[in-house]
Formats: structure tokens, C-alpha cells, sequence
């Protein structure tokens, strides 16, 4: 452990989670039924990896960066490489209260808080991942990143934009956001195959966003878009699956898009 975080990884090394120490092979462990966490105790980040090393099947929490750790106060949960099937939650920082400048794949990004920028996630790309419930005075979901088959649901912003601020969002569905002034969904990024709904505060989505072969609430230039109720199963308990009868199914482009969605369809 080091003043950059609870762990400090090396280029090159993974760690993995969810193990009960009765297993005999790396494929035995169940890292959902195992929680294993590495907590910052709410005075130090969680992970450090700016060299590359990678984190797997673990929860990081209570992130909380100082002027001391190398890379400043951004990246409460962790700062830099890959976090595949991670929790992050209940992590502060300046900006990318989760995630700075990583990459995230099944990830879940829950109740951040950035005091500046990227309350989830801050640069880098997220895959199959869902970012809920988080703050940021700017992007309060992401900012400046990628995010793909990825769910941004109930995040919030102080400022500008409670969902993606300048990012790229394919396959992604953006719901129930909400924001102070302007693009409580989407602000100045690119988006296609993408659900626009209910997001609260402003447009939904603002102006210099291109947005193509999406479902928006009101009508939205753009090659492709519709407008229409996207029939979520059950958006109450957090089931943003389509129903059999929503006017999205069929309406994407294959163009750019990634070979299934979120479910593997």
C-alpha cells in the first residue's frame, strides 16, 4: 500500500476476486457470491494501475483521493487499467469518482460522487456496464469517454449533463437522468443505436450532440431516429430490456455497432 492507493499495481499483473480459498483453479471462483473488496476507508484511492495492471471480481469503496497521491485527486475507486466484473461505489474524487482514465467491462458504477467531472467514469471506455445513481457537477454518469452496451440510469449532475458529457455512446440506453441547466441526457457527444427517455433538467439531449438511429422522447435531427415509449420491461426494478412490442427493436444500424447487445442478443 502506498499514499496512490489501498493497491498499486504493476504493468502486467492481474488481480483476481471472489474466491473462498477452497478452489483449485482460477475458474472456480464466483466473485458475485464472494464479495471481495478493497476499501479506501474514505482517506486514500482504492486501486492504482497507470501501468497497466488489471483488477477482477472485486468492489472498490470509499475511494477517496488527496493532493498526495500521484495523480492528484482524480480517481477515487481507481486510477488507470482494466476493472472487469467490478463494483465501484461510494467513491469520491475530483474527477472520475469511480474510474479515471481505465477501462471498464461488466462493471457496475453505483453512488460516486465527483466533485468536478465524472462522477462514474472520467475518460476511458466502458463495455456492458451500468452506472447508476451517480453525482457530478459535470457528466454526472461519464465525461469524455466511451461508453458501450451500457445502461446510464438515475445519475445526476449540479450543473451540465446527468448522463454522458462529450462521450460516445453506441448500443447504450440513457434514462431518468437529471441535471440543473442543459443535456440531462447527452451533452456534445456522439450517439447511435441509442434510448433517450425521461432524462429531467434542460434538453434531454444538448445542442451540438449528433445523435443517429436512437428513440428520443421529443424529435431529434439525425439519420435514422424515432420518437416513441421504448416499453421497457420493468424500468421500477431495473429491467430495461425491451418488450416484444417496442417501436426500438429493428430500428439500429449494424454499421459500427457491436455484434450483440447487452443481453448477448
Amino acid at each position: 500500500t502506498s499514499a496512490n492507493g489501498v493497491v498499486t499495481l504493476k504493468s502486467g499483473v492481474t488481480l483476481y476476486g471472489g474466491f473462498t480459498g477452497a478452489e483449485t483453479a482460477r475458474d472456480a471462483r464466483n466473485y458475485t457470491d464472494n464479495v471481495t473488496t478493497i476499501n479506501g476507508e474514505d482517506s486514500r484511492r482504492c486501486v492504482y494501475a497507470i501501468s497497466g495492471g488489471a483488477v477482477d471480481g472485486f468492489t472498490m469503496t470509499g475511494g477517496k483521493t488527496t493532493s498526495s497521491s500521484t495523480g492528484g485527486t482524480n480517481g477515487g475507486g481507481m486510477f488507470g487499467g482494466t476493472a472487469t466484473n467490478c463494483v465501484f461505489t461510494y467513491n469520491t474524487a475530483s474527477d472520475g469518482a469511480g474510474l479515471y482514465q481505465g477501462t471498464a467491462v461488466n462493471c457496475s458504477f453505483t453512488f460516486n460522487t465527483a466533485s468536478s467531472e465524472g462522477g462514474g467514469m472520467y475518460q476511458g471506455t466502458a463495455t456492458k456496464s451500468i452506472f447508476r445513481n451517480n453525482t457530478a457537477q459535470f457528466g454526472g454518469g461519464m465525461y469524455q469517454g466511451t461508453a458501450i452496451n451500457s445502461l446510464f440510469i438515475l445519475n445526476s449532475s449540479t450543473h451540465i449533463c446527468g448522463g454522458l458529457y462529450q462521450s460516445t455512446s453506441v448500443n447504450c440506453t440513457v434514462a431518468y437522468n437529471s441535471t440543473v441547466y442543459s443535456g440531462s441526457g447527452l451533452h456534445e457527444g456522439v450517439s447511435t443505436n441509442c434510448i433517450i427517455w425521461g432524462n429531467t433538467g434542460g434538453s434531454q439531449v444538448s445542442s451540438g450532440t449528433i445523435v443517429t438511429y436512437s428513440c428520443l422522447t421529443t424529435t431529434q435531427s439525425g439519420t435514422g431516429n424515432i420518437v416513441g415509449e421504448p416499453s421497457f420491461i420493468n424500468p421500477s426494478l431495473g429491467d430495461f430490456r425491451l418488450r416484444a412490442d417496442s417501436p426500438c427493436i429493428d430500428k439500429g444500424t449494424s454499421s459500427g455497432a457491436p455484434l450483440v447487445d447487452l443481453v448477448g442478443t
